[in-house]
């Protein structure tokens, strides 16, 4: 991701690169593959549709980037990678509906298939529960509009709240999902 978004900020450079004089004289003094080499790279940079398509996948990673940072640096990173996660998959939607707009959206489509994937795989209702309990992310609606979560907040609930003879205590997890509407 920093690797895109760096050379995509450095798009003009490269290109007046290209055109300075120093680099002019120096492809003159070329030959055969080098010579072929220089010109794929003059190519490539000044393929626009290719910088477009750095553009875009950089809007597309960058959430996720911050999902990776928050998972390296946070102690309570579970509610965070969660609640962002599902940002990141909003995210996803809204550009690669944009990039269908504009073109193909082929990579980008990619890039969201393996996020969805990976989300899966991770994905449990313990991790649901720890979104749900994160006052920042309940700050937009309230707990009982996250119908995405809700079933795995009441099977976590179920889980740990039972009687003495292992049965679920209903009226404990009625109480304990009251108590989590009311939590701020």
């Amino acid at each position: 991701y920093m690797l895109l978004e760096k050379s995509g900020r450095s798009r003009d450079v490269f290109k007046k690169l290209l055109v300075h004089d120093d680099v002019l004289k120096f492809k003159e003094t070329l030959s055969g593959e080098k010579l072929d080499t220089f010109n794929r790279v003059e190519s490539l940079v000044n393929d626009n549709a290719r910088w477009d398509e750095v553009a875009d996948t950089v809007k597309l990673l960058q959430p996720a980037y911050i999902v990776m940072k928050v998972a390296d640096s946070c102690t309570d990173a579970m509610s965070w990678i969660y609640g962002l996660s599902l940002r990141v998959l909003n995210h996803f939607k809204t550009v690669l509906d944009e990039a269908r707009r504009k073109r193909s959206s082929g990579r980008l489509k990619e890039v969201r298939d393996h996020w969805e994937k990976r989300w899966k795989a991770l994905h449990n209702p313990l991790h649901s529960f720890a979104y749900a309990v994160n006052p920042y992310f309940r700050k937009d609606k309230p707990m009982e509009d996250h119908v995405d979560v809700m079933p795995d907040v009441r099977k976590v609930l179920e889980k740990f709240l039972r009687k003495a003879n292992g049965e679920v205590d209903f009226e404990v997890v009625g109480q304990a999902l009251n108590e989590l509407a009311n939590f701020e």
